[in-house]
This record gives structure tokens, sequence and C-alpha cells, in this order.
């Protein structure tokens, strides 16, 4: 599929978009609060990349099926 015509987002990418954005405001609040918990920013931020991920891989099952088959190689 051609970048300038992307497929909509599936309904579970949107949510898993939304989930990912409340994460990643939850680490800009984090890093700017003075001796923050150095895990919570780096727990929220890996949320963060999770939910990024899983939205692509729920959008392109054919991308899901190839990254399997690369992580068992």
């Amino acid at each position: 599929m051609p970048l300038n015509n992307p497929k909509p987002a599936t309904p579970e990418a949107q949510a898993l978009l939304r989930a990912a954005q409340r994460d990643w405001k939850t680490v800009e609040v984090l890093v700017r609060v003075p001796d923050s918990p150095v895990p919570s920013v780096g727990f929220h931020a890996q949320q963060y990349v999770e939910k990024v991920i899983k939205a692509v891989l729920v959008s392109f099952p054919l991308v899901s099926v190839l990254a399997m088959v690369w992580l068992y190689l």
C-alpha cells in the first residue's frame, strides 16, 4: 500500500494509540518533576512503545506474521 494513501487505523489500533498517548503524557509529566523515580519514567516509556508497536501489528496483520517469523529464526 502506498504511503500517500494510508489505511485507516482499526478501532483496536485507535484505542491502543489513545492509551499510548496517555502513557507518553505521563512520561512528560514525570520528567518535569524533581526526584521523579526513574523506573516509573522508564516503565511508562516502555508501555508507550509497546502500545504503538501493537497498534501497527493490529493494523497490518502481515507485519505481525513477519515479526513472529523473525522472532523465531
